[in-house]
């Protein structure tokens, strides 16, 4: 079988799809998609925000670099308010990638927010 990504467009059966491909391959892109999908279902049902910082924890545990798993799980923690943790995973983005077109300009900002308050 070759585990081929589910074509639905709802998110509901985009995260079932990957429990699926997770429990027979854990591999980080898996990991990866997984949150991905969590964060999806996340507009609907909140809590799932919760499982989509887990498992894109998880991939950073690995020790693969992900520029995209670094700044969305830098823009889930901006959106929760826990702004340390965001501005070091842009850092860590930034440093990992200087030419990102949007970490730097993102830390800078949200640096400025930070000091107005």
């Amino acid at each position: 079988s070759l585990g081929l990504p589910s074509m639905s467009s709802d998110p509901h059966k985009q995260l079932i799809a990957q429990a699926k491909r997770l429990g027979k391959n854990a591999e980080p892109k898996v990991i990866a998609e997984i949150a991905a999908a969590a964060q999806a279902m996340s507009v609907k049902v909140k809590p799932m925000i919760d499982i989509a910082i887990y498992y894109y924890e998880e991939f950073i545990a690995t020790g693969l670099f992900s520029e995209k798993v670094l700044w969305q799980l830098a823009q889930i923690y901006k959106d929760k308010g826990e702004l340390e943790r965001a501005i070091k995973l842009l850092r860590d983005l930034e440093r990992a990638q200087p030419q990102h077109h949007e970490a730097g300009r993102t830390i800078h900002g949200r640096l400025q927010d930070a000091a107005r308050l």
